[in-house]
């Protein structure tokens, strides 16, 4: 791991619920999923994602870094398509419509239940809001967000919460900020700068 990248590690040390503020270059998001998630690989870690992207390669890392015969993995494919659900190459995987916090929320709620009684590290990363912000009203996105950054603190465990911030107005941002205790800013211009928000 790079000097930055374990600085980062280092920064996070204590943080809960993690805000990571992407300028949308790709290249920049795949660097810090890959720092955030580093020191759960080669554990038995229970892991959740949401994301607008295929489950395939997020399937594909885990069986590469991960101990997919002790960890509890799920994934939510956010999609106005296919929802259909159950295992695939040993993770939980189900498609809930973007704009169905309710099922959204459901899916958190089945992935800490099978966490509840474990010691395992636990991340759990929402890729984005930004998108969700599409499908859902700012404030009842926030709602969804205090419930689940709640599940989150009570499991012990990390989320990170992707978020474009180009994509959003002043208002929007700061109505979504609250649930979060640290901002990670990242770019490639300007690099990587974290500030506690409590």
């Amino acid at each position: 791991m790079s000097d930055a990248s374990t600085g980062l590690v280092d920064d996070l040390a204590d943080a809960s619920n993690i805000l990571v503020m992407e300028d949308g270059d790709a290249s920049v998001h795949e660097r810090v999923h890959e720092t955030l998630l580093s020191d759960l690989h080669d554990e038995a870690a229970d892991v959740f994602v949401a994301t607008f992207s295929q489950p395939g390669p997020w399937l594909d890392a885990w069986a590469d870094h991960i101990s997919i015969e002790t960890a509890h993995l799920g994934l939510v494919h956010l999609t106005e398509g296919d929802t259909r659900e159950g295992y695939r190459n040993g993770a939980y995987v189900r498609g809930v419509h973007p704009g169905d916090l309710t099922g959204l929320g459901m899916a958190v709620s089945d992935f800490f239940d099978g966490v509840s009684s474990r010691s395992s590290p636990t991340a759990v990363c929402f890729d984005s809001l930004s998108e969700l912000t599409a499908y859902n009203d700012v404030r009842k996105l926030f709602r969804f967000l205090r419930v689940v950054t709640q599940q989150i603190n009570r499991a012990e465990a990390v989320g990170h919460f992707h978020l474009n911030p180009v994509a959003h107005d002043s208002q929007s941002l700061a109505r979504l900020r609250p649930p979060f205790d640290v901002e990670v800013e990242c770019s490639e211009a300007s690099g990587v700068s974290v500030s506690r928000t409590h």
